[in-house]
């Protein structure tokens, strides 16, 4: 009985995170990082538009560069935890809009390039917000199906909140410096 019990647990813990190329990945550092994602998709954008404003700073190309290698790395994390199609299919549309995105952010700053990357800001950012609520429909499912408890909702409505912060904060910015360069999208 206690045999069953012991292995019925580290079944369900197993479920719960895989091993990646650089470490452990458990749906609790996927649903983490695919809302922090949400907030440097904005976060670039926002340093596009402050070097549009200020190209002779050079803080902001290097804050440009650690943004956008940072979600390259943890893009990179959140592919080797893929557990159901619809997971897959939102990294892969992730990393379809992502390529045209980077491609606009990593290139010269100018006026075009800054009306460009508000157009496509939109769609990384709601692909991007796909991918975490496909997290979490996988971890509600997965999780209170074995622990049914308050505090898996609550700490997924933490990290959902959380996020949502962290990226409100960086588009009221984008969006400041967008109107102040008379950037319409």
């Amino acid at each position: 009985m206690r045999f069953g019990l012991l292995l019925f647990l580290c079944s369900c813990f197993s479920v719960l995170s895989i091993q990646a190329k650089d470490g452990d990945v458990s749906i609790r550092k996927a649903l983490n990082l695919s809302s922090r994602q949400q907030a440097l998709t904005q976060r670039i954008a926002k340093i596009y538009f402050a070097l549009n404003n200020n190209l002779y700073e050079p803080k902001y190309y290097q804050e440009r560069d650690a943004a956008i290698q940072q979600f390259k790395e943890q893009y990179d994390q959140l592919r080797y935890y893929a557990p159901t199609s619809s997971v897959q299919q939102d990294l892969e549309r992730v990393q379809e809009i992502w390529q045209d995105y980077a491609a606009i952010a990593d290139w010269s700053i100018n006026k075009e390039g800054a009306e460009k990357l508000l157009q496509i800001c939109d769609p990384m950012l709601d692909a991007s917000n796909q991918l975490f609520l496909s997290y979490q429909t996988y971890y509600r499912t997965m999780y209170l199906r074995h622990f049914p408890r308050d505090d898996v909702v609550t700490m997924i409505t933490l990290i959902k909140n959380t996020g949502i912060q962290r990226m409100l904060t960086q588009r009221i910015k984008l969006y400041y410096l967008a109107v102040k360069q008379a950037i319409r999208n």
